[in-house]
């Protein structure tokens, strides 16, 4: 696991050493272990290095047997060791036991080709000298991030953000369209960035540079085919054997690793099958919450207790939470508004004090439908199918009840009319922070000017474009979020908050083959109107008792409403009214955003206020 940064220049210009160190040492997190730098006229890579696999073999910038092609590697593949053999018989010549290595040998065999072979999660650079070639790629899922500018017929590129800012010529711009779009989502979609000049390669992608010309498109992505099994429980069979492997292959490692556990059930069924294949106890690691309507740690004990693990445990705090949110920014370099964030960088730091790598349950939700707002989907569906003269009568009883002003009417209200629309409108519209009408409220009239409102929830848009072809619309919201929410939320957060802690995070549940499988079952299979993650739980049922798979989902909640009231209410009203950044967004708004939630007079507003809070501090940082 590591970060890796490079220039290449189409022009003769030598590359300047301190810059190419300043931009690695801005990595230094993401690899403590060493860092590696190489510079060959108008090329430079580098790389921050945390050893995993060949601890004293797998040193980079990493070469081919005659130096022609070097490669910088952020990652692991899994599925190294049966490349390596193809490779050897092939007549490759390998020098280390590097993962790293087999990657190299495949691109010399395959060429860009090859990148479909590689089962693991990356983000590579491959310099090809004889054919002046610059290959930047990422995994399919997005695990590991990879940001990019074009300038001058120059590349430059990074792991992070804050590194590739480290070049003088790189435009700090703000994108419209990306703020627009953290505003309703919480997160900037790729391809775009915070910044207009910078870019972020999309997940399964590859970019190709030659001589000043660039050439990106994917080289895999979800594709739906229906399955011949006749019976869930053949598909039930077929699943729990993908994951036993996935599980598997994710165990190597020349470190101490274990897992982290939130009780939920797919943390939990990676544990329990970490317990099946490995001959020692499995490390868990848990982060909890005073207010025990969110802390899920009781059900985590229970699942350590049931598989004997060596258990460890945080509770998360709001007293130290301003210094914790400050120090977050940094590592995300782009506004971000996913509070979870915060629990996840608390159990990254505990698991980081006893392992160098640890196994997750990311993924489960958004492969085999797990969201609650899926199931509400499902209803949307049923209710379409009602006459429409019986929907009339809905929609009037719906209004007349969201006149009273309660929960139950304004609920109804929302129902019928999100149902009434396309669903890709519907599910932006619930995966969105602030209404189309709370962003007008919320930039100022110049900033405004500059927001296109049709390119609002694009990357959404496309993805359900993609996959309408493959089905119904209700039963592709799964293959939507994979696309979208997973690599632009979830990954994200992972990524950032375990590098910040050097520690790696792999994820059995995103194994490509996992997510092709899920993808060809029937939608019903996965989820209904009553149930989610239907699949996942019928195979687990062979790991884990009834009563930790029939739960209620919880998430990993953070108690920002209590916290906006008490803790972060001073932090964030001085944060607001000194804030520069009044000429993009109205701070008087934000100022009373915070005034109703204090004082309790509106619900729904910590999201809000949480989102503007990122974004104020990471403007701080960031925007000069």
């Amino acid at each position: 696991m590591c970060g890796i940064c490079g220039i290449v220049d189409r022009q003769d210009v030598a590359i300047d050493p301190s810059l190419l160190s300043r931009m690695n040492a801005r990595l230094w997190h993401r690899g403590p272990d060493e860092g590696g730098e190489w510079i060959h006229r108008s090329t430079g890579l580098a790389m921050r290095r945390l050893a995993i696999i060949d601890l004293k073999g797998g040193q980079q910038p990493m070469f081919n047997e005659d130096g022609n092609i070097a490669i910088v590697f952020n990652g692991e593949i899994y599925n190294y060791r049966d490349l390596r053999d193809k490779l050897v018989t092939a007549g490759h010549r390998f020098a280390t036991h590097s993962d790293t290595e087999t990657v190299i040998h495949t691109y010399e065999q395959y060429g860009p080709e090859g990148l479909a072979r590689l089962n693991g999660m990356f983000a590579l650079a491959i310099w090809d000298r004889r054919e002046q070639i610059l290959l930047l790629a990422r995994d399919r899922a997005g695990k590991k991030p990879l940001y990019y500018c074009l300038t001058d017929g120059r590349i430059v590129f990074s792991s992070e953000m804050a590194s590739l800012l480290e070049h003088p010529q790189i435009s700090r711009e703000i994108d419209e369209v990306a703020l627009d779009n953290y505003f309703a989502l919480g997160y900037t979609p790729p391809p775009r960035t915070i910044f207009k000049k910078v870019k972020q390669l999309p997940p399964g992608h590859f970019l190709l540079w030659k001589a000043g010309t660039v050439r990106i498109g994917p080289y895999w992505r979800l594709q739906p085919r229906p399955s011949e099994m006749r019976r869930e429980e053949e598909a039930a069979e077929e699943l729990l054997s993908l994951l036993k492997d996935s599980v598997r292959i994710r165990l190597y490692s020349d470190v101490p690793f274990g897992a982290l556990l939130s009780g939920g059930v797919d943390s939990s069924l990676v544990v329990g099958l970490m317990s099946q294949l490995m001959d020692r106890p499995v490390q868990t690691f848990t982060v909890g919450f005073s207010d025990k309507e969110l802390d899920e740690s009781r059900y985590a004990a229970q699942v350590a207790k049931l598989f004997r693990t060596e258990h460890h445990h945080i509770l998360a705090r709001p007293h130290n939470a301003i210094e914790l949110i400050r120090k977050l920014i940094l590592h995300f370099g782009e506004p971000f508004a996913d509070a979870s964030a915060v629990p996840t960088y608390l159990v990254s730091e505990m698991a980081r004090q006893h392992v160098t790598m640890a196994l997750s349950g990311d993924g489960g939700d958004e492969v085999f439908g797990g969201y609650k707002s899926y199931r509400y989907h499902a209803y949307a569906k049923e209710y379409r199918a009602v006459p429409a003269p019986l929907r009339s009568v809905i929609r009037r009883t719906a209004r007349k009840l969201n006149g009273r002003g309660g929960h139950i009417g304004r609920k109804l209200k929302r129902f019928v009319s999100e149902a009434e629309i396309p669903v890709e409108a519907a599910w932006f519209n619930s995966r969105s922070i602030f209404t189309e009408a709370e962003l007008e409220e919320l930039y100022t009239q110049d900033f405004a000017r500059y927001i296109s409102p049709r390119e609002r929830g694009f990357q959404i848009r496309d993805s359900f474009a993609y996959f309408r072809a493959t089905g119904e619309d209700s039963a592709i919201l799964n293959h939507v979020d994979y696309e979208t929410y997973l690599p632009g939320d979830i990954l994200v957060k992972v990524d950032r908050m375990s590098m910040a802690n050097s520690i790696e995070m792999r994820a059995p549940l995103l194994d490509f083959r996992i997510a092709e499988f899920a993808a060809s079952l029937p939608r019903e299979w996965k989820w209904t109107s009553r149930e989610g993650k239907r699949i996942l739980k019928r195979a687990a049922r062979r790991i884990l008792p009834a009563d930790i798979l029939n739960r209620r989902k919880q998430g990993f909640v953070l108690p920002i409403s209590k916290w906006f009231r008490e803790d972060l209410k001073d932090f964030a009203r001085e944060t607001i009214s000194c804030s520069d950044a009044g000429h993009i967004i109205r701070l008087d708004y934000c100022q009373s955003l915070l005034d109703r939630h204090v004082k309790g007079v509106a619900g729904g507003l910590d999201r809000k206020l949480w989102s503007v809070l990122c974004f104020l501090l990471w403007h701080r940082e960031f925007s000069r």
